[in-house]
C-alpha cells in the first residue's frame, strides 16, 4: 500500500495545503483529544506545544501524527480524486516536514524517554464512523487497531534508535554542529567551498559514528 503512495505522490504534487478544519487547538487541547483528531491535527498541534515551550507535549504528539499517519495512508483508500490529493498532501507533511524524532534532549533524558514510551504504548486512538482522517476511504482492513499495532513497533524501534544516538555526547555535538552550518547556510552548499568541506566532513563523521553505536542492535 506505502508504494501506491509514493506513485499516488508523483501524480498529485501537494502544496503541504491544510485540509483540516479552521479550528485551532492548544496544545493542553490538543493532548487531551489526540485519540479522536486526525494524523494532520496531531502534527500542527505538535509545533503549537514547542512553540509553547512544551518540548515534551510536542514530541509526543509528533510521535503519534507518524502513528496515525502511516496506518491511515496504509489502510484507509481515498475514495475520489479529491480524496487523493488530501491523502497525497499528508503523505507530504509526513515524510518532508515531521518525519523527525522531535526534540533531542526528550530522548536524552532517560526518564523523559520512558515517560514518552509509556504514554504512546497507552495511546489506543478512536476508529469508528465519526473518524475522518482528512478524506472520505474505503477500509482496506477491519482490524484498524491491529495494524496500528504494526506501526507503533515499527516507531518504537526508531525512537529506540533516537535514544541511544542522542544520549551519545558524540553523536549529540556533532548533530548540533551540523545544524547550525545547516542554518548559515540555508541547508544550500556548493561543491569546493570551505562550507561544504565541513558539512560533508560532519556528515560522514556523524554516518559512521550512527554505525558504531546501533552495531549491536
Amino acid at each position: 500500500m506505502l508504494r501506491f503512495w509514493i506513485i499516488l505522490f508523483i501524480f498529485f504534487m501537494p502544496a503541504f495545503v491544510s485540509h483540516a478544519q479552521n479550528i485551532r487547538l492548544s496544545c493542553l487541547e490538543a493532548v487531551n483529544s489526540s485519540q479522536t483528531i486526525n494524523a494532520e491535527y496531531l502534527f500542527n498541534s505538535s509545533l503549537t506545544c514547542l512553540k509553547e515551550g512544551k518540548t515534551f507535549e510536542g514530541t509526543y504528539l509528533l510521535n503519534l501524527g507518524q502513528m496515525r499517519s502511516m496506518t491511515d495512508l496504509s489502510f484507509l483508500k481515498p475514495l475520489k480524486e479529491v480524496d487523493q490529493q488530501a491523502a497525497a498532501d499528508l503523505y507530504a507533511l509526513l515524510y518532508y516536514r515531521f518525519g523527525g524524532p522531535g526534540d533531542y534532549e526528550v530522548y536524552r533524558d532517560e526518564d523523559l524517554y520512558n515517560s514518552l514510551v509509556e504514554k504512546l504504548e497507552a495511546w489506543n486512538p478512536a476508529f469508528d464512523a465519526k473518524y475522518n482522517p482528512g478524506w472520505e476511504y474505503e477500509a482496506d482492513v477491519n482490524d484498524y487497531e491491529g495494524n496500528l499495532k504494526k506501526f507503533k513497533t515499527i516507531r518504537f524501534k526508531q525512537m529506540r534508535e533516537y535514544h541511544l544516538l542522542y544520549s551519545n555526547e558524540e553523536y549529540y555535538k556533532l548533530t548540533q554542529k551540523l545544524n547550525e552550518i545547516s542554518r548559515k547556510n540555508n541547508n544550500k552548499f556548493q561543491v569546493g567551498t570551505k562550507a561544504y568541506e565541513a558539512y560533508s566532513d560532519l556528515k560522514t563523521r556523524k554516518s559512521e559514528l550512527r554505525k558504531k553505536i546501533l552495531s549491536g542492535l
